[in-house]
Parts: structure tokens; sequence; C-alpha cells
């Protein structure tokens, strides 16, 4: 099995990079930006950012600059060098010793499976504090109280999206943060399934995906904090016509979370808060085709969400870029 790690980065090596940088099974993309240092990586490979236009990838030249959807282009690299699995990780998150270990991406597994009519939490399955106070960032606030409307069976699922929780200060929205946080939590090993009839948010800190859904991982700009979330969000309506699921598992990094402007956080929120509903519901309405290859799903996807009214010119056509370049390449 070919595995990357991709991630992006405007600090020099943080603890964590080193650790990811010395793993032997793994290869370590690094995409800089303008304000990152010129990184002296052991293994891994940097790319500059005066380096990112020569890489031939369509899409480059729609991206702003100092975003975190530079990424895109790692992920377009992993997939262009063989990748079969690509963990998508922060520069703050640091892998504990189990790390990398059990990768199911790819398989099929037998665990417990959650069930909602529209969307469920995964913070809510593996928490141990008061569940009241702690959700998803880009769990849609209008669906809290439906977070306990759950069902739970056994059943054997493939695999194209392993999410990974973190120990320290979760990936929570700003709400829920700046009226519970400061956080130094632990969360259980619970491993469970989200049945591919719902969806549940993930993000980019500490999650493995496979080649065959990576079309579906592009980061959108434009959309605030919602970038990594409505990604989940697309790439989870067409796991659905591959009968495959998200598989959560305990945590398997520490969080030492960078600094954050918590009124900038929730400003850069508010577009979820108010645009998340209708955005999982235009995914529902979508008639997609399982006989179809994963960017031509995409691509439907992609024509769809393009008449809302919150999804700018820029993003499309930054999208659709995107996609020609991905069918270069896989």
């Amino acid at each position: 099995m070919n595995k990357f790690i991709v991630t992006t980065t405007i600090n020099d090596i943080t603890p964590a990079l080193h650790l990811y940088d010395s793993l032997e099974e793994w290869n370590l993309i690094v995409i800089g930006d303008k304000k990152t240092p010129n990184l002296k990586l052991k293994n891994g490979q940097f790319v500059p950012w005066n380096f990112q236009n020569t890489l031939g990838f369509k899409c480059e030249s729609h991206i702003p600059w100092n975003v975190i959807q530079r990424r895109n282009l790692g992920y377009l690299l992993a997939i262009k060098e063989g990748a079969d699995v690509i963990a998508t990780i922060d520069d703050d998150n640091i892998p504990l010793s189990m790390w990398g270990r059990d990768v199911y991406v790819g398989d099929t597994v037998t665990r417990r499976m959650i069930s909602a009519d529209v969307i469920c939490d995964s913070l809510y399955e593996h928490s141990n504090v008061t569940t009241e106070k702690l959700w998803h960032r880009g769990f849609p606030i209008q669906e809290l109280e439906n977070r306990y409307k759950r069902v739970e069976s056994i059943a054997s699922r493939h695999v194209d999206v392993q999410a990974g929780l973190w120990n320290g200060d979760p990936d929570v929205d700003a709400v829920c943060r700046i009226a519970g946080g400061p956080f130094d939590l632990q969360f259980s090993d619970s491993e469970f399934l989200i049945d591919y009839n719902c969806f549940s948010p993930y993000n980019t800190q500490n999650t493995l995906f496979s080649r065959r859904i990576s079309p579906a991982m592009c980061l959108l700009f434009d959309i605030g904090r919602m970038d990594d979330i409505w990604a989940s969000y697309m790439s989870q309506r067409i796991m659905r016509e591959l009968k495959s699921c998200v598989l959560f598992t305990g945590p398997t990094v520490y969080q030492d979370r960078n600094e954050h402007d918590l009124s900038i956080d929730l400003e850069k929120e508010v577009i979820g808060y108010r645009n998340t509903p209708e955005f999982i519901n235009t995914l529902n309405e979508i008639e997609l085709d399982s006989s179809q290859c994963v960017i031509e799903m995409y691509s439907k996807i992609v024509d769809k969400i393009s008449t809302l009214g919150f999804i700018n010119s820029n993003i499309t056509k930054f999208q659709r870029a995107w996609i020609e370049d991905v069918e270069k390449i896989i």
C-alpha cells in the first residue's frame, strides 16, 4: 500500500511535522505558502510557494494565497505519485504512538453502525463529557436536538474514509468553544461506522481517505471554515452510491491547537450556521448513478451546488479546473 501524508503550514517544523516526517511507511508532502519558511525535512517533500505554479495543475492559479486550500495541490501530488491512501493532517496535531498503524481504508470492516434521518455527530458518540455542550465543527446547529435520535446496528461495510479523533482541544465549532472552552479532553477509543444514508461531519486534521474517493475531497474556499466540512458532505453523498461508509476511530493524535481568534472563527462559521441545512438538502436531492465513476458523480454535484446563492462563480471555476487535473492523473 502506497501511503501519503499531506498538510500545509505557515510555521517552521512543528513537533507534529517532525514526527510525521520520521514515519518510514509514509510519504510526507508539505505544501508551503508565502509565509512559510524554507522547511528542511529529513524524508518528506516540501513544496515552496514559488514552485507550485510549475506543478502542471490547472487549479493552482485559482487558489488564493495564505489559505489552507493550498493543501489541494498536495492531494493532487499524492494521487499523481500513486497514493493508495492519503492522510490529511494539521501541523498542530501531534501523532500518538499508534498513529497510522491500523489503516482500514480500502477494507471491509464489521463495526457498530450509527444511522439517523439526516445527520450524526461523531463527538456525541466518542465523548465522556457533557455531550449537550460539545459538537463537531460544521454540525448544523438546527439539528442539535436531534443528535440523540439515532439507530444502532452491527454491520459490515467497505471503508473509503477513516476519521480519527483527537485528544486535547477538539475540533468543535466556535459557539461551542466560546461557551464551553478551553478544552483539554480525552475521548473514548470507540470505533463505529456512519450509515451511508446519512451524513456526519469530518475534517482534514486527522483523516485518511482512499484513492477512489480522492476526487471528491477537494477543499473549497470563500466559504469560511466550511471548506473541509462541506467537502466531507460531498464525499459522503458519493459514498452512498458506492455503498461505502466513514469509519470513525478513537483519538490517534493530541491537538496542541494553534492560536485562534475565536471572534474571527465565529465570523467564518456563520456561513455554515446559515446554509449547511440547505447544502445537505441539495446533496440529498441530487440523483447520482452508481454506474458512473467518482469524478463523474462529483462533477454532477459541482454543477448542482453552483446554483446555490452562497457558492460564488470563483469556487465553481476552481472545482472544474480541479476535475480536469484529477482526470489527467487518476
